[in-house]
Formats: C-alpha cells, structure tokens, sequence
C-alpha cells in the first residue's frame, strides 16, 4: 500500500493510521466492538478511568500503579476510534433489538439493568452516567457527531495523543503539559464525547 498525505479521502490509507486493526469480525461489524467496550465498563465507569488516566500523564513525577490497566485502555480506545470511523463514514444504524441477547435481554436492556444495579449499590451516581460532553444537537444526532468526528486526521491526531498519554501514565519523567493543547483537555473532551455518543446509540436515546 502506498502511504498518502491526505488522510482525509482514501479509505486505505487508514491502515498507515492504525497498525492495531480490529478482527474481521469486528470490521464487518463495527458495533461488536462498540458492544465489547461496554460490557467492559459502564459509561461512568469508562469516564471515571479516563480523569484518572489523564491525571496521570499529566502529573511528572508520578506513574500508575497498574500498568497493565492503561495498557488495556490504549488499546481498547484505538479500537473504538476505528469503530467510530467505519460507523461514521458508513453511516451504519444500530439495530438494537436485532443484536445478540445476553440472557434473554438485548444488550440496552442489559446495560440498563447493569446501571441500575450500580446505582442501587452506590458505586455511582447518577450524575456520572449523563452525557455532559455532547452539545444537545448531537446528543439529539449522535451519528451526526460521529460523520463530523472521525476523518481519519482526526483519527491520527487522536491515536498520537493517546501514544503520549500512555507513555506519561507509565513513566515518572515525563509529562502531557507540554504538549499542544489538543493533546490535553481537548482530547479529554474528545474522548468523553466518543464515548458518550456510543452510549447513547446503544441505548437507542440518540
């Protein structure tokens, strides 16, 4: 494959963009991805490891505990903005009463019962499952956000900053302060809004 300069147009330079690809599976069905991430986590749950993974890589001096956990993350992010291009540059519908069903539930059903249950525990609040990144027009068009979001510069911008992110994390001499500010806040705001988005599809609420 010849690598281009314009990561806006051909699908195949993508590839020179993310050398961890999804399986076939996933690429055939991108929301499978997007169903795997939340089984992980919940929503407040996945916000909750995102401050505290950039809290780390912002702070020189300090590194995580688990290294392994951020590891993960990384990998679990790069593959959801890869999700997040297919989806959005195909424009492809979550049919949530079609999909698999886990337990006889189908997995809206199923999430909802799983924050339900987190709520009833305290675990979390309800506040931390509310999506206060999204501006209302796009949790009013949550696939609207997603055409708008991932090109693929924005893909490639977005998997360097979480490059330098899980290097600060897992080292205690370096630091994301210095960077430019769309590898800071910005992507912490871009990453919440992905994550947001897919959680409202899933639910069917977008």
């Amino acid at each position: 494959m010849e690598l281009t300069h314009d990561f806006n147009t051909p699908l195949s330079s993508f590839e020179s963009t993310c050398p961890l690809l999804l399986n076939n599976e996933w690429v055939n069905d991108p929301y499978l991805m997007v169903e795997s991430f939340f089984s992980f986590d919940t929503l407040a749950g996945h916000k909750r490891r995102l401050k505290a993974w950039y809290q780390h890589a912002m702070i020189e001096g300090e590194c995580a505990d688990e290294p392994g956990e951020y590891l993960f993350m990384h990998n679990q992010f790069v593959q959801l903005l890869q999700a997040s291009y297919l989806i959005g540059s195909a424009n492809i519908k979550y049919h949530r009463h079609e999909r698999r069903k886990i337990n006889g539930l189908c997995f809206s059903e199923w999430l909802i019962k799983v924050e339900q249950n987190h709520l009833r525990t305290g675990q979390f609040s309800q506040e931390e499952f509310r999506t206060t990144y999204l501006s209302l027009a796009y949790t009013n068009n949550s696939h609207q956000y997603l055409r708008d979001f991932a090109s693929l510069n924005n893909i490639k911008q977005m998997r360097y900053g979480l490059l330098e992110w899980l290097y600060s994390a897992l080292s205690n001499k370096s630091s994301i302060v210095g960077l430019s500010r769309e590898y800071l806040f910005g992507q912490f705001v871009q990453l919440n809004r992905m994550i947001e988005t897919f959680y409202l599809i899933l639910k069917g609420l977008e």
